[in-house]
């Protein structure tokens, strides 16, 4: 679980992806980490922070316990960016819709040929 953060996050950088909205699911994820992991992965992703325009991102916990572990991470890290902590992922699409709409295109009309 450790060693897959620093990966995610090297993922988002490279392909530009610090900006874009995002969502994390830690539902079904073994939470072993304790206040002092925390400290480290805040580090390491404050120190991989270096876009000044971060997305939102919205978490979605199973637990107080783990909702607690997001708390601190966000306090850790003291990254300017919105952060939502949800007990559902209907909650966080909303929350997520009404801070950062996705953007949608509009596809061109096709216009009808005459036959």
């Amino acid at each position: 679980m450790l060693a897959d953060i620093p990966v995610f996050y090297a993922a988002i950088i490279a392909e530009g992806g610090l900006s874009y909205r995002k969502l994390v699911d830690l539902t079904l994820v073994p939470i072993d980490i304790a206040v002092l992991d925390i400290g480290g992965i805040s580090k390491a992703v404050r120190a991989a922070m270096n876009d000044p325009q971060l997305g939102p991102v919205a978490f979605i916990v199973p637990n107080d316990a783990v909702h607690d572990m997001v708390e601190i991470f966000d306090r850790k890290t003291a990254i300017d960016r919105p952060l939502g902590i949800f007990r559902n992922g209907v909650s966080a699409m909303r929350w997520l819709d009404e801070i950062a709409p996705v953007a949608v295109k509009e596809r061109p009309v096709p216009k009808l040929q005459e036959v």
